[in-house]
């Protein structure tokens, strides 16, 4: 860190004995996250190596003639590639992207107006994907809106969490009871993560029923079993996993859970009067 310090302090030096410091635009950028070893206001499972926001957010600064009030911070959503189009258009370049073929994708997408000070977003979400040579436990995909980010990890886990409310993410929404802006933003994040993926959709999580008092379902999380306590007879169920695929059909108010794989579902109830509930239920 003293030698980072020491060259950007000779860079800095030598722009201002040059009289190009104020007509420079300088792009600072960190590394994502920072190590276990070292991190003080995080879960060491949340840190550098890992999908979650500690682990994958990216400090960046910017200063020179081309922004307007500075001094202050920036909050919106961006990504690393859309450096790319900044400089470019820095250096006067707007028409860019006419001379890269239309078959060359290039995910990158100017800073200006957030430069300028203006109002208008970049991006309204952002996606982070993580894999090794060898399978590991915390690879998989994120993705992100200014609120709220859905990890979906390789053995088919998946998180959701408030960043805005809960920065640390200590409390995964779908394990809690989900408010309607809850839902609302799980079921966009989602959909847009299975676009990108080719996966399929998420309609279970978009219509369940999270005040149903009829209904108790114990343990929730559970492990080996869960049990339906109802008002009404149950005539039939369903668990229903996140992709939609039913993993598991009976009658009996005792669900065996032994062989399922952890994570989140949606246990569909048939009761004898023909009502239905979809209720979540996690294994943990």
């Amino acid at each position: 860190m003293q030698a980072l310090d020491s060259e950007i302090g000779r860079l800095f030096a030598y722009l201002e004995t040059n009289g190009m410091l104020d007509s420079t635009h300088i792009i600072f950028i960190g590394d994502n996250g920072n190590a276990a070893e070292v991190a003080q206001n995080v879960l060491p499972s949340h840190c550098k190596g890992t999908i979650y926001q500690y682990g994958v957010q990216v400090p960046v600064i910017i200063s020179g003639p081309a922004v307007v009030n500075p001094n202050r911070n920036c909050t919106d959503l961006v990504n690393t590639p859309d450096l790319f189009a900044t400089i470019a258009e820095l250096a006067g370049m707007s028409n860019w992207n006419s001379f890269i073929p239309v078959s060359n994708k290039v995910d990158s997408r100017s800073l200006l107006p957030l430069i300028k000070n203006q109002n208008h977003l970049v991006r309204t979400w952002i996606f982070t994907e993580q894999f090794q040579d060898t399978a590991n436990v915390k690879d998989g995909k994120t993705i992100r809106d200014s609120e709220y980010q859905l990890l979906r990890f390789d053995n088919g886990i998946e998180e959701f969490y408030h960043v805005q409310s809960d920065p640390q993410q200590m409390t995964n929404l779908l394990t809690a009871s989900m408010s309607v802006a809850d839902i609302s933003h799980y079921h966009s994040l989602c959909d847009t993560l299975n676009t990108l993926l080719g996966t399929g959709s998420c309609s279970p999580v978009q219509t369940l029923d999270w005040s149903v008092h009829s209904l108790n379902l114990f343990p929730n999380p559970f492990h080996n079993s869960i049990h339906v306590q109802s008002a009404q007879s149950i005539k039939q169920w369903s668990l229903i996993d996140l992709q939609g695929r039913s993993v598991l059909k009976g009658e009996n108010t005792e669900i065996e859970t032994k062989y399922l794989p952890k994570g989140v579902y949606v246990l569909q109830l048939i009761q004898t009067d023909g009502r239905m509930h979809l209720l979540k239920c996690t294994k943990e």
